[in-house]
């Protein structure tokens, strides 16, 4: 395995933060709803730790319509400044394109050399694709070692409609 210039190898200690499949669904409203919440606490990444979100979601019924998904690290989003009080991980739109649909995403944040930077993939990648973006680097300033929060939020475009939050597991990555 090759390291970057100056830099030497290091074993990355695995902490599970949280894990469910018990499934949360949300229809009969096109406001946006809370599915989930996360406490991270505090110091928990370190200054060169890794956030790690794996979550399903799944789409079902005969339709197109838009449902957005949207994952939030810090917060709360009223009132609070996007990029230093909490961070877009994700928020952006899935569909079913006419049929059953099940998702996948992977999200992850880093911090850079200190508790306070952060960088990340763009929040608006498709949520089937998550290894390319014509976007530039997402980076931040959350504050990392304070306790913060993951968010996960669905809207709908008909409220007719359903999206599921079917599993999440969410884990630190820290060498």
């Amino acid at each position: 395995m090759a390291a970057h210039a100056g830099e030497r190898l290091a074993k990355l200690l695995n902490d599970v933060l949280y894990a469910s499949a018990i499934s949360v669904s949300h229809t009969g409203t096109t406001a946006q709803t809370l599915l989930a919440t996360i406490p991270v606490p505090g110091r928990r990444l370190g200054a060169n730790g890794l956030l790690r979100i794996d979550a399903i979601f799944s789409t079902p019924g005969a339709n197109s319509n838009a449902k957005n998904i949207a994952i939030t690290y810090g917060g709360p989003i009223a009132g609070g400044t996007q990029g230093t009080t909490y961070l877009y991980l994700f928020n952006a739109q899935i569909n079913n394109g006419g049929t059953n649909a099940t998702h996948r995403g992977i999200w992850t944040m880093r911090n850079r050399g200190s508790e306070s930077s952060q960088l990340f993939m763009p929040n608006s990648m498709p949520i089937d694709f998550q290894s390319r973006s014509s976007s530039a680097v997402g980076t931040a300033a959350v504050d990392t070692s304070v306790d913060q929060t993951i968010r996960i939020y669905a809207t709908l475009a008909n409220a007719a409609d359903t999206v599921t939050l079917e599993s999440i597991v969410v884990e630190v990555l820290r060498p």
